[in-house]
């Protein structure tokens, strides 16, 4: 069995109140609602104000004291290609797992896979299927999708991969309701895809850890610290104490990228990865060594990584940070969105 979060597993059973590795892909940006003229067009004046300081003023210092100046998200470049490796993911041995840190393992990826640079947008969502049940009121269309339950970003991961005349991974057929229901639309807890399979889906833990790491070794993007301010500089993310109050949703993009080019892999939105826990016992179902691994075959409660916009807890913004949601809570936050990745040769 593997290791216990007991943190994941106490949750799960509670009632719901530039690029340094990876390579362009040379992916244009779909045409799926993703204009981004026409998102510009649809901005907020108060995210539009805070894009324009972030322009202005730049976004910090990196770790390696280089500046890291604000840029707008060419849209050209949709994805980038990761490569194969073995590492040790998680959080560093003898850590304290409470408060959302999960445990370290010897992984391995075996299959390159290109990965989103930022979040899948509210434009795209709306494009796939129809307006979002939550739509944060100061943020638009140019604004990372939220309040996304699980089985609904699976769905999702299958509309892009029709939109962009891939092969679909996941079959949804004993899947129940429609994707657009937040709160209607449930999947089986052993719905299973193939690595192999060449469309848009949900990143493993371990794929999400690997490119979220940017190249990096280090527990969070910048330090080895789990109490390191310097995540701030990459994650747009509520902390009064150390960041000013920050407990809004951003466009994308508004913060440093990492070192593949990626952009809000930490706060924004708390995105989905493929994996499960064991509601009942908190096991990961994980050991060391594995290729390839998915966590749990019938786990009841999926994991979310990287935290979130309405999230001041440092230690969940870094790599190792995670969070187990049972049925009753992942559709109830309105933080939850998603990144998709794709095997490639």
């Amino acid at each position: 069995m593997g290791a216990v979060l007991p943190a994941i597993a106490d949750l799960a059973k509670q009632s719901p109140p530039w690029n340094q590795g990876g390579r362009i892909s040379g992916q244009a940006s779909p045409n799926f609602g993703g204009d981004p003229i026409a998102l510009l067009g649809r901005m907020t004046i108060a995210a539009l104000a805070g894009a324009l300081a972030l322009a202005l003023g730049g976004c910090g210092a990196r770790a390696d004291g280089e500046a890291c100046r604000w840029e707008r998200l060419d849209p050209s470049i949709y994805d980038v290609r990761v490569e194969p490796a073995s590492f040790r993911q998680g959080a560093p041995d003898g850590t304290d797992l409470r408060l959302g840190l999960l445990p370290g393992y010897e992984a391995t990826v075996s299959r390159p896979f290109n990965v989103m640079v930022r979040e899948v947008l509210r434009s795209e969502w709306e494009a796939a299927f129809r307006q979002l049940d939550y739509v944060d009121p100061g943020c638009g269309a140019d604004c990372p999708a939220v309040a996304l339950s699980w089985a609904q970003s699976v769905a999702l991961a299958n509309a892009f991969s029709d939109r962009d005349g891939l092969e679909r991974c996941y079959d949804l057929s004993p899947c129940e309701g429609e994707p657009s229901e937040r709160f209607g639309f449930r999947c089986p807890s052993d719905l299973s895809f193939d690595l192999d399979c060449r469309g848009w889906r949900l990143p493993t833990s371990t794929e999400w850890e690997l490119a979220a790491r940017g190249g990096t070794t280090a527990w969070s993007i910048c330090s080895d610290d789990l109490y390191n301010t310097c995540i701030f500089k990459y994650a747009h993310a509520g902390s009064s104490a150390f960041d000013g109050e920050q407990s809004f949703l951003a466009p994308a993009g508004t913060r440093c990228p990492n070192g593949f080019g990626l952009v809000d892999v930490f706060g924004n939105a708390e995105e989905w990865v493929w994996d499960s826990v064991d509601a009942d016992t908190g096991s990961t179902c994980r050991s060391d060594g594995e290729i390839d691994p998915k966590g749990c075959d019938d786990g009841s409660a999926h994991i979310a990584r990287g935290g979130s916009y309405r999230l001041a807890t440092i230690r969940l913004l870094g790599s190792a940070g995670g969070t187990g949601y049972g049925p009753g809570w992942e559709a109830t936050w309105p933080v939850h969105g998603v990144r998709f990745v794709r095997t490639v040769d």
